[in-house]
């Protein structure tokens, strides 16, 4: 029997890939082996019941890792199981696909958890970007099937795209992309609990309306989502004492006048920058950050790279404010200071001190929080409403 009698070629353009290839394979499959991309969360979107029936599914991923984050330990694990996360959280439009397909997230979190499927992630050094796609299917009459092609594990990749795919059920083709597979594996590691937990938590989420909330509930609902919380990280247990406490204030007395005093280092920035986000999502008002001009960009950064916030910083000597992609607004002059294009802006406390034109119209304005960050002393206070 001729070498080419084991091949057959399939290319999107003349049929559906997920329907005369994959599904028609893994029907009848006992155990498959899959080199794949990205995992993403449409990876068994159009296989779900045939994947239910096969005993053993392995796949190994990118990860993006350095590989010293592939490290075993502790600390090493947490950094894994955070960059992991983060990578998971970066896919485009998975925030709204979460909310529009929860059903699809459901199904994956159960076949995740069912124990039959093992998902390992290998690291940038053993591949540095893992762009072959192969795989290998046993049927359960143990004959085996490889494949080569260019697609991903995905929806996208088995039905959308034009993709072209390879099937070699020669044994010297299936031994070929055991090996690489098998190459593969060795070097990888568990896709962590942590994955597979924030699949479960996107198949339960829900939206609602920020007027349908308790005041006291509104930080949890703003901070689910945030870039913080999505990369795996969370608020210290002061740090959510100190929004409590404003919630607190803010509720038995109408006004909050507090002052945050703690050791350099500890996330006051943080603290209050959540404070001011609640609080302007309450419809207190804008805010107001004031700090010495060499914190101003630091706040910023904080404000969008955790909180993911937009704001404003007030470039005194051109008079403009600044987003954080660094895009200018311009202004009239100085008194463009009070019309601020977003709630929380952030001004040099050099304009104050020194009485620059823009601190009387800045008096002018109505704000719901002021925040003074004190140059020389680590207590903050803050004022709303």
């Amino acid at each position: 029997m001729s070498s080419t009698s084991f091949l057959r070629r399939f290319s999107s353009r003349q049929q559906r890939l997920s329907h005369v290839f994959l599904k028609d394979r893994l029907a009848k499959a006992r155990t498959y082996k899959r080199i794949a991309g990205y995992f993403r969360s449409s990876i068994f979107e159009l296989v779900t019941e045939e994947i239910t029936h096969i005993e053993q599914v392995q796949i190994v991923c990118n990860s993006d890792l350095d590989p010293w984050d592939i490290a075993i330990g502790k600390a090493s694990r947490q950094a894994r199981e955070m960059a992991l996360k983060e990578k998971w959280n970066e896919e485009k439009g998975e925030l709204i696909t979460s909310l529009l397909q929860r059903p699809r997230y459901r199904q994956l979190y159960e076949i995740l958890k069912s124990g039959k499927v093992e998902v390992r992630v290998v690291s940038a050094a053993d591949a540095p970007f893992l762009h072959g796609k192969a795989g290998v299917i046993e049927a359960r009459d143990g004959t085996k099937s490889a494949f080569i092609g260019s697609l991903n594990e995905t929806r996208q990749g088995w039905q959308e795209h034009y993709e072209i795919v390879w099937e070699d059920q020669s044994p010297e083709g299936v031994a070929w992309v055991e090996a690489e597979f098998q190459y593969l594996w060795e070097r990888s590691v568990p896709l962590p609990e942590a994955i597979v937990e924030e699949v479960g938590r996107l198949s339960r989420k829900v939206e609602v309306f920020l007027q349908d909330l308790q005041p006291v509930d509104v930080p949890g609902a703003a901070l689910v989502e945030a870039p913080l919380y999505r990369r795996g990280e969370v608020l210290k247990p002061w740090q959510q004492s100190f929004v409590e406490m404003f919630l607190e204030h803010r509720e038995l007395y109408g006004a909050v006048r507090l002052i945050l005093a703690d050791e350099v280092g500890l996330g006051k920035t943080l603290s209050l920058a959540v404070a001011a986000m609640v609080a302007c999502l309450l419809e207190d008002g804008p805010a107001l950050i004031l700090c010495p001009a060499t914190l101003c960009q630091q706040w910023q950064v904080e404000l969008k790279d955790k909180l993911g916030i937009p704001s404003a910083v007030w470039l005194s000597n051109r008079k403009v404010w600044q987003d954080a992609n660094g895009h200018i607004i311009k202004t009239k002059g100085a008194e463009g200071i009070g019309r601020c294009p977003y709630q929380i802006g952030i001004v040099s406390t050099g304009l104050i001190f020194h009485n620059a034109p823009e601190a009387q119209c800045l008096l002018e304005r109505r704000f719901g929080t002021i925040v003074l960050v004190r140059p020389t002393a680590p207590a903050v206070p803050v004022v709303s409403r």
